[in-house]
């Protein structure tokens, strides 16, 4: 079990790209939030290693054609005993504020959610 933060900057705002972590989130079972912030994303993910880095993969060399990302920032956070516990659901929620994003997977219990406004994509 891994999980990341990662910060994406470029033109990832307003092209599909919370809509498109959410999806690959999703296909890959991790479990997380997205959220847009004045930088650019930030994207917090939890799940097997492979899926973690086929993610962060796949950010770079599949996202919507309409983005450009100019750098991408992956830092490594610790997972804890509570944090195995909560990963076993793999839910996906979204929400349009982003003060409903939890600052790690264990505050909030959101864990399992990939959190993040996505226009026409319901939880």
């Amino acid at each position: 079990m891994k999980r990341y933060r990662i910060h994406v900057q470029g033109i990832v705002q307003g092209v599909g790209f919370r809509p498109f972590v959410f999806s690959l989130a999703k296909k890959l079972n991790l479990s997380g939030w997205v959220l847009n912030n004045s930088q650019g994303v930030e994207i917090e993910i939890e799940g097997a290693e492979h899926n973690a880095k086929e993610f962060i993969a796949s950010l770079q060399t599949s996202a919507p054609p309409l983005s450009r990302i100019q750098s991408v920032h992956i830092q490594e956070i610790p997972v804890t005993a509570a944090d195995l516990h909560q990963a076993a659901t793999h839910q996906v929620r979204l929400c349009h504020d982003p003060q409903e994003a939890p600052k790690s997977l264990t505050q909030g219990r959101l864990l399992g959610s990939i959190v993040g406004a996505a226009a026409g994509v319901t939880a």
